[in-house]
């Protein structure tokens, strides 16, 4: 889980907490299969440490890379 948070922390340079890469790339960045991000992104989205938005390439038609917000922890997060 640590690798896949560190992977969207460090790929987020444009924006500070936001990053917008697909499975298979946060996957060979992290040394982790797809599945296993797959199933790491849907914990902390359950847990509200990530939000994961869909975007729809209008252009080529069909899905293109979510976008991953890293909300900020607080005290009362914990």
């Amino acid at each position: 889980m640590e690798s896949v948070l560190n992977t969207l922390q460090l790929n987020s340079r444009t924006y500070f907490g936001v990053c917008w890469l697909k499975v298979a790339e946060i996957a060979e960045q992290s040394n982790v299969s797809k599945r296993t991000v797959q199933r790491v992104l849907k914990e902390f989205n359950d847990e509200g440490l990530v939000t994961v938005h869909s975007q729809i390439d209008i252009k080529r038609g069909g899905k293109s890379a979510n976008v991953y917000v890293i909300n900020c922890m607080t005290d009362s997060t914990y």
